[in-house]
């Protein structure tokens, strides 16, 4: 993660938004190699987590390739005090060929890899969905949280 995201983490915490949700694609690569945390086998998701507790989040843990964990873990981030994120651990190209390897960041899948992920992630929202839908139905959603002013003309 950049330092501007550690930053926004600091700066959330330090000012009670409350009705922050993030969420982390933990996918353990940068763009043509693995991260000074992650490799091919590891995470280190819970130093992610102990970082985000330090700057004051609630944090949970989820499989990113789950959409009913992510949902669940929405329900979970609408009743918290703080600014919430979920870590989503990941693989990037997950059910393809190319999955968890590295230098394919940002290029396209040949027409079978994409057919085959296309398939498979309309199923899951397929069998999610009506889970789903209950997570986000409006009647369930907070209300913003406090009030926030800015005086930008202090530096």
């Amino acid at each position: 993660m950049e330092g501007s995201n550690w930053e926004a983490a600091a700066f959330s915490s330090r000012y009670g938004l409350n009705n922050l949700i993030a969420v982390l694609d933990l996918n353990k690569q940068g763009q043509s190699t693995w991260t000074s945390l992650g490799s091919s086998e590891v995470w280190n998701e819970t130093i992610y987590k102990q970082r985000f507790e330090g700057f004051g989040w609630d944090v949970t843990i989820v499989d990113g390739h789950d959409v009913e964990q992510i949902a669940a873990a929405c329900l979970i981030a609408r009743h918290s005090s703080k600014p919430f994120i979920i870590i989503a651990k990941t693989n990037k190209g997950e059910h393809t060929t190319v999955s968890n390897q590295l230098n394919w960041h940002g290029k396209p899948l040949d027409a079978e890899n994409f057919k085959k992920s296309i398939e498979i992630l309309e199923t899951q929202v397929d069998h999610s969905i009506p889970n789903v839908l209950k997570t986000f139905q409006s009647q369930q959603i907070r209300h913003i949280g406090p009030h926030v002013h800015l005086d930008v003309t202090q530096a």
